[in-house]
């Protein structure tokens, strides 16, 4: 005998419905509160924060200077 498994079910618990729902965590291991940001861009980097190598840094800033009304970084 077959039985199905509703996909409402399945997905209702496991996948976000808004990008707000989602759980990250800043470089200290607290929790970041993505609805903080609603209405600006969102733009997520993955950088290696505790590596030397961090030149990119620099053009982040300056996006962020001349941008932070419209877009969180």
């Amino acid at each position: 005998m077959l039985s199905f498994i509703s996909t409402s079910t399945i997905f209702d618990k496991k996948i976000p419905k808004s990008i707000y729902d989602i759980k990250l965590n800043d470089i200290d291991g607290k929790n970041i509160d993505l609805r903080l940001y609603e209405g600006k861009y969102i733009l997520f980097v993955n950088v290696a924060s505790k590596c030397g190598f961090t030149r990119q840094y620099e053009e982040l800033q300056h996006l962020y200077e001349n941008y932070s009304e419209k877009l969180m970084i």
